[in-house]
């Protein structure tokens, strides 16, 4: 299949397959590779040591921090470098979310398909580092980064991803810009993540239908979730080893339906 998915020469990787697409979504062709209007969801977190897993970037097993950690953040129906089953979701099937529609980027600097980047630091950054001053979610909004008369959009200069690594960018990237999903922010609020698309950040599902997204759940149903839909606390420090270990998602019902066992009680009917 050749030696990676950025080669704009590599055909497999450059294939658009229609199942992976939305009729909804125009994105097509150049400069991104394959298209992808479907992301896998980690979860109502978005800790640093999510991006890597639990081994090394040689793949062997790593020390026995990188498992607590990544374990202790790890709540989503998906996780990089991970097996996982249907009795690995406690919450059960129903009421945990498996994937998320997203919408793929037009090069216009839309703050929901271009993600921004180099955004925090080590005190206060998307994601929390390995302290227990965690991170803020809402960090590009809470710095003015998004443009007050066209909301959709980043303001001028904002530094986004480049195109191949921007929503939907491709299938064959396992990256939190490309084709991963969290339920940290509601649908159609901002990407904001680190300095590099295989670092982190927070990627809520976005799609080109009015006031929301579609949802996959863990049991085959396919729900719409409206841009309103009861998220908490949009500047509660991500969840980690250090912060809310082990609680229910301070992101409200948003966040509960993408935890996989924080036996939070989802009693509204989506």
């Amino acid at each position: 299949m050749g030696p990676s998915p950025e080669e704009q020469q590599n055909i497999p990787w450059m294939t658009n397959i229609p199942t992976l697409r939305c009729p909804s979504d125009p994105g097509v062709g150049a400069p991104m590779s394959g298209r992808t209007n479907y992301a896998v969801c980690t979860g109502d977190s978005c800790n640093a040591i999510l991006q890597n897993g639990p081994f090394k970037d040689n793949l062997t097993q790593g020390e026995t921090w990188r498992a607590e950690q990544y374990t202790a953040a790890s709540r989503g129906f998906f996780s990089i470098r991970t097996l996982s089953k249907f009795r690995d979701i406690f919450d059960g099937l129903s009421n945990t979310i498996c994937m998320g529609e997203i919408a793929t980027d037009l090069n216009d600097n839309d703050k929901r398909t271009a993600p921004s980047m180099n955004n925090g630091n080590d005190k206060n950054g998307v994601p929390p580092p390995a302290t227990t001053t965690g991170g803020n979610p809402s960090d590009c909004f809470d710095s003015m980064k998004v443009d007050p008369l066209r909301p959709q959009f980043w303001i001028n200069g904002v530094q986004v991803s480049t195109a191949q690594h921007s929503r939907g960018g491709s299938w064959a990237h396992f990256e939190f810009t490309t084709s991963q999903c969290n339920t940290i922010l509601p649908p159609n609020r901002e990407v904001c993540g680190l300095e590099h698309q295989d670092h982190t950040g927070v990627a809520p599902p976005s799609s080109r239908h009015q006031g929301g997204a579609h949802v996959l759940m863990g049991d085959g149903g396919v729900k719409f979730v409206t841009d309103s839909i009861e998220a908490g606390n949009s500047n509660a420090p991500v969840i980690s080893l250090f912060w809310n270990k082990g609680k229910q998602s301070p992101y409200g019902l948003w966040g509960s339906l993408g935890s996989k066992g924080a036996k939070e009680v989802i009693q509204e009917e989506l």
